[in-house]
This record gives structure tokens, C-alpha cells and sequence, in this order.
């Protein structure tokens, strides 16, 4: 039984990136459909980071209430590696992700608009923006768009 249950576990681990993928493909793009595609990028996420990174937490609230963080991967204080550079250069308690299942491009307001959850004083400032289409051109120069990054 003990053989068996090793050689599921393996097989389902190793089946596992095919289903990601077919779910990937078969989501459908837009608004209505965002609940899907934040479960499908928050599934694909636990498979690459989990562990080192802990558990997520989904659609949770600003200290304030007043914004939800789509999904947040705390890093464990013992990280290592990669993890634990990302932790000290970025003042990151977690990795914070945005997911946009837009049929069009990501511009540049969605990427500013993150950066309401970044800051030394809150979780961060590190965290992903995931979306169906590569991001359109979109240029972080100006005084306002720095000053907003910067926390």
C-alpha cells in the first residue's frame, strides 16, 4: 500500500504542470471570468513556490480594509536563497500578486495601480502583476510614476 501511495503521489506531482497548463488554455479571457483565472495563477504558483514560500492567502484585505491584495505568499523569516534576497533588498514579508484576466493588454495604470499595496511600512516592495498577453509598452519615468513606486 505504502509503494502505491509513493508512486500516485509521484505520478500526480508529475501530471500536475499538464493539468496547470490545459486549465491555462481552456480559461476563458475577460472580466467575468476572473475568479477562474486568479484560482488557475494562484494553483501554478503553489506548484512553483510552495514550499519555500508558505501557503497563500487569497483576496485579502489592507490593514485599512479599504483594498484587497489578490493573492499574498508570505516568506517565511528562515528563507533562503533567492527567497531570502528578495526578503532583504525589497523589505518583502510576502510576495504579492496581481491578477488581470483582461482579453487585452495590461497598460500602465494597472502596473501603477499595485503599487498602492507596496511600501516598507507594509508588506513590501516586491510583487508580480499576472495577465493573459505580454504588458503593453508602457514607460515608469516620470517624478509621479517614480514617487508612486516608491512607497
Amino acid at each position: 500500500m505504502y509503494t502505491s501511495q509513493r508512486k500516485n503521489s509521484y505520478c500526480l506531482k508529475f501530471l500536475q504542470p499538464f493539468d496547470l497548463k490545459e486549465r491555462l488554455l481552456s480559461c476563458p479571457g475577460g472580466q467575468e471570468h476572473w475568479t477562474e483565472f486568479q484560482t488557475l495563477c494562484k494553483d501554478i504558483l503553489v506548484y512553483l513556490f510552495v514550499p519555500p514560500l508558505d501557503e497563500p492567502m487569497v483576496e485579502s484585505k489592507t490593514e485599512t480594509g479599504h483594498q484587497r491584495r489578490d493573492i499574498i505568499f508570505p516568506i517565511p523569516y528562515n528563507a533562503k536563497g533567492f527567497w531570502a534576497m528578495i526578503m532583504h533588498k525589497y523589505h518583502a514579508e510576502a510576495l504579492i500578486v496581481d491578477c488581470k484576466n483582461y482579453s487585452s493588454p495590461i497598460g500602465q495604470d494597472e502596473i501603477i495601480r499595485i503599487s498602492r499595496y507596496l511600501g516598507k511600512k507594509r508588506l513590501g516592495l516586491f510583487a508580480i502583476t499576472i495577465g493573459r498577453l505580454p504588458p503593453a509598452a508602457c514607460r515608469i519615468g516620470d517624478k509621479r510614476d517614480k514617487a508612486a513606486l516608491a512607497g
